[in-house]
């Protein structure tokens, strides 16, 4: 039977963490905190990696014994997000948002003051600078390109430069998309997005941060299946 716990955190210290059954606090102490911990320093986040368990807002845990699996959540404060997936005993990120940046954000009804705020911002960098930014982020996470297709990539924009370049509105983010290399790219629009083994990056153009990660349709711990045929002796 599947165990769905809702937890949320009120105390600094671990032995303090009592608000659910034992195993649920011990999986948060024992694999969620090394994991997302890693991913802060791997991935050089603007975050203390030694937080404090008092910043967690709140997080989840759900066991799948039946499929030797755990999917857990956790929320760090109101700023960083991250879904995790272990199996067969590898726990890893498969999704991670700085919800701060908001890249997802509904921009449709921005005032002119918050135009304008935009605009001033300063965008620190160009296609090649990003590409370069998303590829290392990319790397951090044990991916390899050579299984994949080149990237895709692209800025968010706010409106669209024809029939009214008043309303366009170029934003300081950027997103590289990699599908895997038995992805047909031509059938993308048809299968979906979410069924297709992709990994996708969003970086910030104010501060080259990365703000956004996610891994779908891939198994844990690599890039495929296929991969780990070809690795093992």
């Amino acid at each position: 039977m599947k165990a769905l716990v809702c937890l949320v955190v009120v105390s600094v210290l671990m032995p303090s963490l009592a608000l659910g059954q034992n195993n649920e606090v011990a999986y948060l102490q024992e694999r969620m905190l090394p994991a997302v911990r890693d991913f802060i320093r791997r991935n050089q986040l603007a975050y203390d990696p030694d937080f404090p368990t008092n910043r967690i807002r709140h997080y989840r845990v759900e066991f799948a014994p039946e499929i030797d699996a755990v999917f857990s959540r956790m929320m760090l404060e109101k700023k960083y997000a991250f879904l995790l997936s272990e199996k067969a005993k590898v726990c890893e990120i498969w999704s991670f948002q700085d919800t701060e940046t908001r890249p997802f954000r509904d921009y449709s009804n921005v005032t002119p003051e918050e135009r304008e705020v935009i605009l001033s911002r300063t965008n620190v960098l160009n296609k090649q600078s990003v590409l370069a930014l998303a590829a290392k982020h990319f790397k951090l996470q044990g991916h390899r390109e050579e299984n994949f297709h080149p990237p895709e990539f692209w800025q968010h924009v706010l409106g669209e430069k024809n029939p009214d370049p008043a309303t366009h509105l170029p934003l300081p983010l950027y997103e590289a998309t990699w599908y895997r290399k038995d992805v047909k790219l031509e059938e993308r629009n048809s299968l979906g997005f979410a069924g297709m083994p992709n990994v996708l990056i969003i970086v910030s153009g104010l501060n080259s941060n990365l703000v956004y990660y996610s891994k779908v349709a891939m198994p844990v711990g690599r890039d495929s299946d296929e991969v780990q045929k070809k690795e093992s002796p």
